[in-house]
């Protein structure tokens, strides 16, 4: 499920670039716009992700997270 999740992610922000490279005003700068955009959406996924993890790791029952920080 997580890598699913990962997978998402990276879909997510590979139609993120790619629609603001359609912007006009944008293909002088189009590295730093894909690779601005890419990061944006995977640090905003990827904190998403910690908190959901984070949610279910506290709903297991204490025997099962032995081990886990």
């Amino acid at each position: 499920a997580i890598f699913l999740a990962i997978s998402y992610i990276g879909l997510v922000a590979a139609a993120a670039s790619e629609i603001v490279t359609r912007i006009p005003g944008l293909e002088a700068s189009f590295g730093a716009a894909v690779g601005l955009t890419s990061a944006l959406v995977i640090g905003v996924g990827m904190v998403l992700l910690a908190r959901t993890l984070g949610r279910s790791m506290r709903r297991m029952p204490a025997h099962w997270q032995k081990g886990v920080d």
